[in-house]
């Protein structure tokens, strides 16, 4: 039987633990434990309680799990799941309760798609947030990734709302490294052997989420957890970490290479401020990476304002570049040019040159002979015979005959008009 159903096997569902809290469903499982629903019996209010099967706990493990129960006791921040009670079940189980968070992982949402740069610094802040609070009680999560920050569901939320106001809580600090002295910690259940808890932690945690020198085994501070929340930032925005692989290959990655821009992995317009800042936080060398959250927070801050001027001034309108003249309409528009061009150019070559009209063809006055007569009525006779004298003229003139021929129609003409004023 697997480890993570022991204890449904052993008919947990319905039992009343520790005399007051009942166990409703699970909620997850992991190797050695398992995470339920469960509600006070006398408060009427759900928790998440985290149970151990004392059957197989090994010492460090119960230690491990009794760290996480002071850092998540301690640790006092709006974003952090609060832990109100841990104990020891009279079977012998071990549990922790938790506060109840209802909603999902960030594992769930960048499974639909990565979000828009705003929501994701939004929701970094509060990560950032709620890890500085727990450095001030001198507790490193070590564990920081989107499975371990959960979004909760407000109520009267609108989910129509573009950029929703997720509410953050960080869970689990199952691998914390906990500073007693800085908790006042009491050695109820003894460390194992060779406290080893340090460097087990550092082998528990998630490679693509690994600072480089806890991938190395080395001592571990706060900015081991800054570098995996510029993971989760990268991963939300882009929709996938910096380094992908077998977790070996990410490893060697993380240890050897310097982290990829934000900007050259994602099509989304990324400001410099914000490339800065993830760039910042995925520094290979510790002391290169900002100090502490209040100078990630100081970076964060230069990023969201230069979001706010991009989105407030206007960008300029873009001119999408002509698209070339399609090379086949090119064609058939020559030839139809050339069908319409061959033929008029042969009707031009093969048309008969059109010859000027000569002068003399021009009707020619009258002669001055004519005007100068005495009379002053002429009869319909006289402007016949007048008429077809002028006609013979101009017929004269048209068939280019001699001179003189010329003159003896005109005397003809005029003898005609002399008989005529007889």
């Amino acid at each position: 039987m697997a480890p993570t159903e022991r204890l449904v096997a052993a008919g947990f569902t319905g039992k009343v633990v520790a005399g007051r809290y009942k166990l409703d469903r699970m909620l997850g499982a992991g190797a050695v434990g398992e995470v339920w629903l469960a509600e006070h019996v006398h408060m009427r209010k759900r928790y998440a309680m985290k149970l151990l099967d004392a059957r197989i706990a090994t010492p460090e493990i119960v230690a491990r799990f009794e760290r996480e129960a002071v850092a998540a006791a301690n640790v006092v921040h709006p974003s952090v799941a609060a832990g109100t009670d841990f104990g020891r079940d009279e079977d012998g189980a071990f549990f922790l309760v938790l506060e109840y968070v209802e909603g999902r992982s960030l594992r769930a949402v960048i499974k639909e798609g990565p979000i828009s740069p705003a929501r994701a610094l939004h929701i970094a802040r509060q990560v950032l947030g709620a890890a500085g609070a727990a450095h001030a009680k001198g507790v490193v999560h070590r564990d920081l990734k989107p499975e371990n920050v959960m979004l909760a569901e407000k109520e009267g939320a609108d989910p129509r709302a573009p950029r929703p106001k997720d509410v953050i809580k960080v869970l689990d600090f199952g691998i914390a490294k906990v500073d007693p002295a800085t908790l006042g910690t009491k050695a109820s259940i003894p460390p194992p052997p060779g406290n080893k808890l340090t460097r087990a932690g550092a082998v528990y945690g998630t490679p693509i989420y690994m600072a480089p020198e806890q991938a190395l085994g080395e001592s571990v501070d706060a900015r081991a957890d800054l570098y995996a929340v510029g993971v989760i930032v990268f991963e939300l925005i882009a929709g996938k970490p910096p380094f992908e692989g077998e977790p070996l290959e990410v490893l060697a990655h993380q240890v050897n290479e310097d982290s990829p821009a934000l900007s050259s992995k994602t099509n989304v317009p990324i400001t410099p401020e914000i490339d800065a800042f993830v760039a910042a936080l995925l520094t290979r060398e510790r002391d290169k990476r900002p100090a502490d959250v209040a100078a990630a927070l100081a970076l964060l801050d230069e990023a969201e304002r230069s979001l706010a001027t991009a989105l407030t001034t206007p960008a300029e309108p873009i001119v999408p570049p002509k698209p070339p003249f399609p090379r086949k309409r090119l064609l058939w528009i020559g030839a139809a040019a050339l069908l319409l061009i061959v033929p008029l150019a042969i009707v031009l070559a093969t048309r008969a040159p059109v010859e000027d009209e000569p002068t003399e063809a021009r009707p020619k006055r009258r002669p001055p002979a004519l005007t100068a007569s005495p009379s002053t009525s002429v009869s319909a006779s006289a402007s016949v015979s007048a008429s077809s004298s002028s006609s013979a003229v101009a017929s004269a003139n048209t068939t280019a005959k001699p001179a003189t021929a010329g003159k003896k129609s005109n005397e003809k003409g005029f003898g005609k008009l002399k008989g005529l004023f007889k």
